[in-house]
This record gives structure tokens, C-alpha cells and sequence, in this order.
């Protein structure tokens, strides 16, 4: 596989996304999945380029390299900054490419970061070895300062904010640095580095999209509610901070303009919790005349008619709602702050608007025995939705879920972070003790369209 290396001119950054397998990241639902571009790195390189550095996105994972095509690029190469991207249910991959960077570019530093290394510095760093430094939460102004310091030829980390670092003198012993806040302005960050990507190859699964190609994006960061399954607001905090109207257009201009965009997926899971925001935005997609289809998250406790009416004349053709389960109690246990009410209210509303509503569940939580899970399924087939997708628990360390899972008694000791799949059932780190591993193994699958649920 040939994939260019840019010639340094000063610090050399590589920013990876490691090599996983189609099989490890859609698991059953290859043939509804599609490729999402990093947007945590290509938004990192584009701070990283504004100050004048080199750097490269390695999107492993759409380029399809095993873990020695990853070695073979390497061979060759200066970077003197390698900085990898980590996922729960990926990190192990993380950690395989990092023992390859550390054997092939034995003195380049080696830093990893994302939500995996937020969730759990400590444990990571022991599980990596070869890790000199771990950014804890929003990296792109960390990352910079890294490399202005490695420019001075300074390797006093204590310097730089937000990140956990190896003594040199005993690499056994890890530094904490001051924490580093969330960026207040996002209009601050300069727009991802689309350019570093092969942009042809990010199709989003057919669920998502409705015309090719179509791109995802965010137009916030921070979520303020206490879902304890989510770990959204372990990165980016409780507080809500959106880009302004005018960089969000121009953003979505540019992937028009320069990548022939069709339509654009936000990926944000609070955009309408600020609905003067995302009517403003509809005005301008409308006033344009950019004529792009879209789809976005949402709660079914944020919707009205107007602000439907008003997505839906700017081209929003679907809405995926996060109902999660047909059962008060477990809605309650999972802190959603929404109601089966609401949900009842807000899927028909969504579909009299002409636009197509999306629903995910959780079966099999905590508490909930089988015929609880089918509640959720029959609530499911009751709401009429076009789309809904069922999952098993996955409780993600560091989240309210996972001690919940904990103490009751079925969070397996021997589970591996692959196992952290919410599209692989087949080793589950949660057994709901009530069910038990063979039923929770199949229970999502029954749960499609045309399975009885009785």
C-alpha cells in the first residue's frame, strides 16, 4: 500500500487512526455501515498546520491497513511526534501500533489521547509502555504547545497543560500536569483539515444517508445531561459550546464546494437543545440555497412542530433518536430524562413533518429481565418509527453504567476491551444475570423486524 510521507520542514507530526479490521468495527452490520472521518484529529492537525507545523492524518482504518502495512509505512519515515487516537473497544489496536512505532521509530515521542485515555490515564499508561505522554480531554491546544516546546528542544513537560507524562529519569513514575479547560470558542479552532483525508472513501452507512456524498460533521461540543451510559461529557464537558452560524456555514460550503458534497450527517447528540441555534442555521441553508440534504440526533423531549417544520424546508430528510427502552424503570436507571410519552409524541410528529425518524434501544439492562426486553421491542414496533436498531448494555469504564453493571453482578472479569462492542455481540462485557450469556448473545438479533415477541 503506498500512502505519501510529506517532507519535514520542522517538528513532523503523524496523527493516526490504527488499523482495524471491517470485521471489529461493524461486526454483523457490515452491509448498513460506512466510514466516518476522524474529526477529533483532522480538527487536532488543523490547529497543528495554523502554527505552521507538518503533519498527516493516517486514517488506518479507511485505508483498510493490517497492522503490518502500518509497519511497512513506517519504515522510511522521520516524524518525531506520533499521536494516536484510542476508543475503548479499540485500544487494543491503539496498543498493538504503538509497540510498532516504538520498534520502528524507536526516538520519536509517542503520545496517545481520545476518550479511552481520558476515562482511564492510569490504567493506559500501564497497559502502554511504550506511551511517553497521554492528552487528557480536548487536545488541539495541548498538542500545540507540545510541539512549539519540542521546537525549543524542551522537554520539561510540567510545562504543558492537561496531560499525564513519564518521569525521564524513572519511566515508572507518571506526572500529572495542570488540567487544561474546554476550549471556550470554538470559532477559535480553525475548520478540520479535510485536505489531509481521502475524503472520497468517508461514505456514512445507507441509515444516514440519503444522497452521495454526504459528510459528517459537529456543530457543538458538551452535553449537560446525566446519561449514565455516555461518556460525551468526559471529553467535552456538561457545558454546551457551539461554533458560530457563520463558521458552520462556511463549513458546510466548503464541503460542498471542494468535496462535491450532497448532504452532511450531524453527529452532535444535543443540537436542538439549542433551537434558536438550529433555526438560524435552517434560515441560512434555506436563504443559500445549498439545496443539501441532512440528518442529526436528537431527544424526543427538544422537538416542536416549528422547529420540525423549519429542519425540514432546509433539507433535513431524518432524525435519529437515542428512546433507549420501552420501560419506565430502566429509562429512570439510565437517567435519560425523557419519557415514553414524549417519545410516543415526538416520533409521529417527526414523521407528519416529512422527515424520517431513526430510533436505538438498550435490551437487557440491569434489572430487566427477557420479557422486559421484549417490552422495549414491542414499544419499538408501536412507535412506527422507519428505522430502529437494538443493542446490548455496553458499560464503558468510567461512566454512572458501569458500576451500576458492576453491582449487579455481571460485568465479566475476563472481558478484553475488543469485547467493548456495541456491534459484536458475542463475547458481552455486561451478562444480565436475569437472562443469561446465551439469551443476551441473540437477544438484539430477535429483536429486528419479523421476530416474534412473544
Amino acid at each position: 500500500m503506498e500512502i505519501a510521507v510529506k517532507n519535514a520542514k520542522k517538528t513532523s507530526i503523524l496523527l493516526l487512526a490504527p488499523p482495524q479490521s471491517d470485521e471489529e468495527l461493524f461486526g454483523p452490520y457490515k452491509d448498513l455501515s460506512g466510514y466516518f472521518f476522524p474529526l477529533g484529529l483532522a480538527h487536532i492537525a488543523s490547529m497543528l498546520k495554523k502554527h505552521n507545523f507538518n503533519v498527516t492524518i493516517l486514517d488506518a482504518v479507511v485505508e483498510q491497513m493490517t497492522h503490518e502495512d502500518f509497519r511497512k509505512y513506517l519504515k522510511g519515515t522521520r516524524f518525531d511526534v506520533v499521536g494516536i487516537s484510542c476508543f475503548t473497544n479499540t485500544y487494543q489496536n491503539s496498543l498493538d501500533s504503538a509497540k510498532i512505532v516504538r520498534e520502528v521509530l524507536p526516538d520519536t515521542l509517542l503520545t496517545l489521547g481520545g476518550v479511552h485515555i481520558t476515562s482511564l490515564p492510569q490504567r493506559s499508561f500501564k497497559e502502554c509502555p511504550e506511551a511517553d505522554i497521554l492528552m487528557i480531554g480536548e487536545a488541539e491546544y495541548t498538542f500545540v504547545d507540545l510541539c512549539y516546546q519540542l521546537e525549543k528542544n524542551d522537554r520539561d513537560f510540567s510545562k504543558i497543560a492537561g496531560i499525564l507524562y513519564r518521569d525521564q529519569g524513572d519511566p515508572h513514575t507518571l506526572k500529572a500536569t495542570t488540567p487544561r479547560g474546554f476550549a471556550p470558542d470554538l470559532d477559535e479552532l480553525p475548520l478540520p483539515a479535510y485536505e489531509e483525508l481521502n475524503m472520497a472513501k468517508y461514505i456514512p452507512d445507507d441509515s444516514m444517508s440519503k444522497y452521495l456524498p454526504s459528510y459528517s460533521l459537529f456543530a457543538s461540543r458538551g452535553c449537560p445531561y446525566p446519561c449514565t451510559f455516555c461518556g460525551a461529557s468526559i471529553t467535552m464537558g456538561k457545558k454546551p459550546r457551539y461554533k458560530s452560524i457563520d463558521l458552520f456555514i462556511d463549513e458546510v460550503k466548503l464541503l460542498k464546494s471542494r468535496y462535491g458534497a450532497k448532504g452532511f450527517v450531524l453527529q452532535d447528540s444535543t443540537l436542538l437543545l439549542n433551537q434558536p441555534w438550529v433555526a438560524d442555521m435552517c434560515r441560512r441553508l434555506i436563504d443559500e440555497k445549498l439545496d443539501l440534504n441532512w440528518t442529526c440526533n436528537a431527544r424526543v423531549d427538544q422537538v416542536d412542530e416549528e422547529i420540525l417544520g423549519l429542519m425540514k424546508a432546509s433539507g433535513c430528510w431524518q432524525i435519529h433518536y437515542g428512546v433507549e427502552s420501552g420501560n419506565p424503570e430502566t429509562l429512570e436507571l439510565l437517567q435519560k430524562k425523557a419519557s415514553l410519552e414524549q417519545a410516543r409524541i415526538a416520533i409521529p410528529q417527526t414523521q407528519r413533518a416529512g422527515i424520517q425518524a431513526s430510533t436505538s434501544y438498550i435490551v437487557g439492562c440491569p434489572g430487566e429481565d427477557e420479557e422486559k426486553s421484549w417490552n422495549t421491542v414491542r414499544f419499538a414496533r408501536s412507535l412506527g418509527a422507519e428505522f430502529a436498531i437494538f443493542f446490548i448494555p455496553v458499560p464503558y469504564p468510567a461512566t454512572v453504567f458501569y458500576e451500576t453493571c458492576r453491582i449487579d453482578g455481571g460485568i465479566r472479569e475476563d472481558a478484553v476491551w475488543k469485547d467493548y462492542s456495541s456491534v459484536n455481540y458475542d463475547n458481552p462485557v455486561y451478562i444480565n444475570p436475569l437472562i443469561g450469556r446465551e439469551r443476551m448473545r441473540t437477544l438484539a438479533y430477535e429483536a429486528r423486524p419479523g421476530a416474534s415477541t412473544t
